[in-house]
C-alpha cells in the first residue's frame, strides 16, 4: 500500500492549499550550439568507445559517461552531454538501472522533464533487454518510475507506465513481480478516481467556501 500512502500525503497538500512552493534551483538546458559542440568533443574524446557495438560494452560506456558527467562541476554543457549520453548508451545496452540514475542526475542538475526521458529511455532500453535479469531490472524501473510519478501527481506518466511493466515483469517470467505491477496499477486507477474528486472540491471551494461536499471530499 506504499503508493496510496504517497498519494494520501499528495491529496492532503492539495485540498487544503498548502502546497509550500520552493524555487527551483536547477540550471536551464544549455544552448544548443553549445550542446552540439559539446557533443562533438564528448564523441571525439570517446570515439574508441562509441565504436564498440556489444550490450556489455555498451553498458560498461554508459556507467563511465555517468561517471565524469557526476565528477564535471564547472562546466555545465558538457556535463548535460554526459548524463544524456549515458542514458542514451544505456538504454542502447539494455541498462535500465543506469539509464534512470543519469536521467535522476540530469534531472537534479537541469531544469527539464526527467519523468517523460525516464519513459522514454526505458522505452527503448525495452527493446534491448534480451535476458529475463534485464527484464527484471527493468520491471523494477517501471515501478520506480510509477511511484516517483504519483509523487508528482504525474498520473498521466505513472499510468502509461504499468503497462510496460508488466510486460516487462513477465518476460523476467518473475510472478512476484507481475502481481507487484498488478497492484500498483489497480491502485492507481483508484487513486486517479480519488485525485479528480478532490481537485474539483478545491475548485469548487474557491468559489463556495461553504459547499458541504467539497469540504467533505
Amino acid at each position: 500500500m506504499r503508493l496510496l500512502n504517497v498519494l494520501s500525503a499528495s491529496l492532503i497538500f492539495v485540498s487544503l492549499g498548502t502546497a509550500v512552493w520552493a524555487e527551483d534551483a536547477r540550471q536551464p538546458v544549455p544552448d544548443a550550439d553549445k550542446l552540439k559542440d559539446a557533443e562533438k568533443t564528448v564523441k571525439d574524446v570517446f570515439k574508441a568507445d562509441y565504436a564498440k557495438t556489444k550490450p556489455a560494452e555498451r553498458a560498461e560506456f554508459a556507467q563511465k559517461l555517468l561517471q565524469q558527467g557526476m565528477e564535471t562541476k564547472d562546466d555545465a554543457t558538457t556535463r548535460y552531454i554526459l548524463f544524456r549520453e549515458a542514458a542514451s548508451q544505456a538504454a542502447q545496452a539494455g541498462d535500465a538501472a543506469t539509464a534512470m540514475k543519469a536521467l535522476t542526475e540530469m534531472g537534479k542538475a537541469f531544469n527539464v522533464d526527467a519523468m517523460a526521458l525516464k519513459l522514454d529511455a526505458l522505452s527503448k532500453a525495452g527493446g534491448a533487454a534480451a535476458t529475463a535479469d534485464a527484464s527484471k531490472a527493468l520491471a523494477e524501473s517501471y515501478v520506480a518510475l510509477i511511484d516517483e510519478a504519483v509523487a508528482g501527481d504525474n498520473y498521466d506518466t505513472a499510468a502509461r507506465a504499468t503497462g510496460p511493466a508488466e510486460s516487462a515483469a513477465r518476460r523476467a517470467q518473475d510472478m512476484p513481480l507481475v502481481a507487484k505491477v498488478q497492484a500498483r496499477a489497480k491502485e492507481l486507477r483508484d487513486l486517479q478516481g480519488e485525485f479528480v474528486k478532490v481537485k474539483t472540491a478545491k475548485q469548487t471551494l474557491a468559489e463556495k467556501p461553504d459547499d458541504p461536499a467539497s469540504n467533505l471530499a
